[in-house]
């Protein structure tokens, strides 16, 4: 900052309110966080909103071994950069960088992280302007009823239903357009849209650029961790799961978490957090599911996988099953 070329205030989203939809099986309800009574609050959006953009799109999550929260920049196509942080105790670091077209598949095969849409609304009953976040189930509703449809009219939520994925039971709202809008709420509506773009316009336009990616690298994308080469030459993709945590604590305890190789080891070890939820469904060629194997074969297909390619994505899920049945065969040892 200097007296003659002052730092750029960064302008301020205009949206009152940022909604999100908490769908366990207990809640089923939309709610955001009022921080001067410090606490969640609910929202009824069964009384009707009218969109103002519904384009833009991020990506989020929560981490619950670190109890950290995952955020990004919104961007309006997938060819635009984003930046992916865990952010906590006020303090953020770089999980992945890079337009969506490359980050989809990292994102897509991580428990950590969802495809998250952004829906800037007019709130009909408080003449607010809102920010709504849409995941999952939540998402996809308003994708099939909503998506695709004039602006022009009021949508609101139609009920709460009950869904189940597997064991889990949660909640998620379907939406229905309730009437046309009125020419009074239309126009109130336009001239928050009118703040909204003018807001917008400027983001999309410097947010961007203003987020660097780690070690100020703009092309490096922490999904490609296999491909990292450390100091000794050897490729993190060689390296077991062990020795990748091992090395992940070391980094830790050194305080060495803001460069590229954190970022690609701590990538590694949320993929195999995944293989450890999913090891068992995985099937050979042959047609048999890993969890059908005995110990001896996964000791056995994991030799000759990493002999002949040590890259190989099929190595975590390997390992993961490995990792279990130790632990399973040491449950019986009677002392």
């Amino acid at each position: 900052m200097s007296l003659s070329k002052p730092r750029e205030q960064k302008s301020k989203n205009p949206a009152k309110k940022f909604i999100k939809w908490k769908g366990a099986r207990l809640q089923g309800f939309f709610m955001y966080y009022d921080k001067d009574a410090k606490k969640d609050v609910q929202v009824d959006l069964s009384k009707g909103f009218i969109i103002l953009d519904k384009d833009l799109f991020s990506i989020t999550g929560f981490n619950d071994v670190e109890k950290s929260n995952i955020i990004s920049n919104e961007v309006r196509t997938i060819h635009d950069k984003m930046v992916v942080k865990e952010w906590k105790d006020k303090k953020s670091r770089v999980l992945l960088d890079g337009p969506y077209s490359q980050l989809k598949s990292s994102v897509a095969n991580s428990k950590l992280f969802k495809y998250t849409r952004s829906v800037y609304a007019y709130l009909i009953e408080t003449g607010e302007m809102v920010h709504i976040q849409l995941t999952g189930k939540a998402f996809s509703e308003f994708l099939t009823s909503i998506e695709n449809h004039p602006d022009t009219k009021v949508v609101a939520v139609k009920e709460i239903c009950d869904g189940v994925q597997g064991s889990v039971e949660y909640k998620y709202p379907t939406w229905h357009y309730l009437r046309e809008a009125e020419e009074e709420e239309m126009g109130a509506a336009i001239k928050e849209d009118k703040i909204l773009q003018a807001y917008l316009e400027e983001y999309l336009e410097k947010g961007s650029s203003a987020s660097s990616s780690p070690d100020g690298d703009p092309e490096f994308d922490a999904s490609n961790w296999r491909e990292f080469s450390l100091p000794n030459g050897q490729k993190l993709g060689t390296m077991s799961f062990h020795d990748i945590i091992a090395m992940r604590d070391m980094l830790i305890e050194a305080g060495d978490i803001d460069g590229k190789l954190f970022e690609c080891v701590n990538m590694a070890k949320n993929e195999y957090c995944v293989a450890q939820d999913q090891w068992r469904d995985k099937s050979t060629r042959s047609g048999k599911k890993l969890g059908e194997l005995s110990l001896s074969d996964l000791q056995s297909m994991l030799g000759a996988l990493v002999s002949k390619d040590p890259f190989h994505t099929s190595r975590p899920f390997l390992e993961a099953g490995i990792s279990e049945m130790i632990l399973e065969s040491d449950d019986d040892i009677p002392f």
